[in-house]
């Protein structure tokens, strides 16, 4: 078995109704390490850099069948005009005159064999696309976006952005945890869906345990949370928003949902400090996730990961690729097609993965499924988490990202719940681990990181700790 050390909760949920929007972000309480510029993450603001119902970073129209456009990034929506090397986008699409996927990938070069987002006409559809910006000739700073057929309007919000080596100022390392599910409205003791814009706040605690005699608060250090939200038998259509909670819900969406569907979306969203929650949980790093339906909606939150602010230590570093197919099981890549209850081995292909690949940052397919199912994605050498990552609807093909530990060799595994289902995996990238004893000019060449000793000698996994906090929540 292989792992960095995990993080792990320290308490379970608790959540409360949103009632006031003062406190400051989490700051920095040591600065004993030394963490290397590339491949670590800033948050922003989410702020729109495309739309094209209204000429938003590219021409006003919808993107026609086989058509692609070329949008700009750097130097928009608070990312940087130099210094940077992918992009986060959650990307969303609407007005689809037939069913289609898009495909995102770096201006300047070749498309590849791989799809950002799936879609069916006539409804709106978000995906999480991470994606390298373009570095060569007239694509330099932009992201190319492919629609395969029909025409449709396509909407991206810029959540963040992973630093390229030259960057001036270093940002966050992206720390695994055990996933883990922190809210579940449907639950009994919640006191029920979400209303029509309600706003529920839901902090989160972590703890390095790895030492018995010396456990270290790890909440001052969390910056953002990697959590996958799911949208669970909404009355009526709308869409969720989820933010930091210490300023006015933004104007952008988090994931788009029609009545009567369960539709997920894996989101990296800033934390603020819970100035609405009771004792210990008072100040915790917390988001907010608000309602924006004119019907009642249970939500999901299962946290896959968290990005400090670079000075807990050891972390990993995000390291992008042009988007690369590893699973397609309706030509046995990878895997064979899914029966209900079935769990499948992957090993990620060598050019992919290398010796400090500790996870994989990826968009996967669920194809046709002849039942209503979901997947859920898992390092190999753990215990499958109680967690979904992919939903998908009887007879829909449906696109989610993922953020997937491996275990040694590079394995993870795949569950499907029910019926037959073909499931496609596109790698956007890995998250690679070099330690933050010194500085780091680059990333290291496959090769170099194949032979190099590995930093990390002993293996720690950490378990929950702590009982369960009944959920705290105000009247609507």
């Amino acid at each position: 078995m292989r792992h960095l050390p995990r993080f792990v909760a320290l308490l379970a949920v608790a959540a409360a109704t949103v009632t006031s929007t003062s406190g400051l972000a989490n700051a920095a309480t040591t600065a004993s390490v030394v963490t290397p510029v590339w491949g670590t993450y800033q948050t922003v603001a989410p702020a729109r850099v495309l739309d094209t119902r209204y000429g938003t970073g590219a021409p006003k129209a919808p993107v026609g069948a086989g058509r692609a456009i070329d949008v700009p990034i750097l130097g928009k929506g608070g990312v940087p005009a130099t210094g940077v090397s992918a992009v986060v986008l959650n990307m969303t699409v609407t007005g689809a005159t037939k069913g289609s996927y898009l495909t995102v990938w770096p201006a300047g070069t070749a498309r590849p064999t791989a799809s950002s987002i799936n879609f069916v006409a006539g409804t709106s559809r978000a995906n999480l696309v991470t994606v390298p910006l373009g570095t060569l000739g007239s694509g330099v700073g932009k992201i190319s976006i492919f629609n395969q057929q029909g025409g449709v309007q396509v909407v991206a919000d810029v959540m963040g952005y992973y630093l390229a080596d030259g960057a001036v100022t270093a940002g966050g390392l992206y720390q695994q945890v055990t996933p883990e599910r922190w809210l579940d409205s449907r639950d009994p003791g919640f006191g029920g869906a979400f209303a029509p814009g309600e706003a529920i706040t839901v902090p989160v605690s972590y703890v390095d345990d790895s030492d018995p005699a010396n456990i270290i608060d790890l909440d001052p250090h969390i910056v953002a949370l990697a959590v996958n939200i799911t949208a669970v038998s909404p009355a009526k259509p709308g869409y969720l928003v989820s933010w930091a909670g210490i300023t006015p819900a933004p104007s952008t969406s988090t994931l788009n949902f029609a009545a009567g569907t369960v539709t997920p979306n894996m989101v990296i969203v800033p934390v603020g400090p819970c100035s609405v929650c009771a004792g210990a949980w008072n100040g915790k790093p917390s988001i907010t996730i608000l309602n924006k339906s004119a019907g009642s909606v249970h939500v999901l939150m299962d946290v896959v990961g968290f990005y400090d602010d670079g000075q807990i230590g050891d972390g990993l570093r995000f390291k992008p690729m042009t988007p690369t197919r590893i699973v397609d099981t309706r030509k046995g890549q990878g895997a064979t097609t899914f029966s209900g209850k079935a769990t499948r081995t992957v090993t990620t292909p060598g050019p992919v993965a290398g010796a400090d690949t500790y996870s994989l940052v990826t968009n996967s397919t669920a194809v046709l499924p002849t039942l209503s199912t979901f997947l859920t994605l898992w390092d190999d050498a753990a215990v499958k988490p109680w967690v979904s990552n992919l939903n998908a609807a009887k007879g829909r093909t449906v696109a989610n990202a993922t953020i997937t530990d491996v275990g040694a060799g590079n394995i993870f595994k795949i569950y499907n719940d029910r019926g037959a289902v073909n499931v496609l995996v596109d790698v956007m990238g890995t998250m690679e681990y070099i330690p933050n004893t010194a500085p780091v000019a680059a990333p290291l060449a496959a090769a170099a990181r194949a032979a190099a000793p590995r930093a990390a000698a002993t293996p720690r996994i950490f378990t929950a700790n702590g009982a369960a906090e009944p959920a705290q929540r105000a009247s609507r």
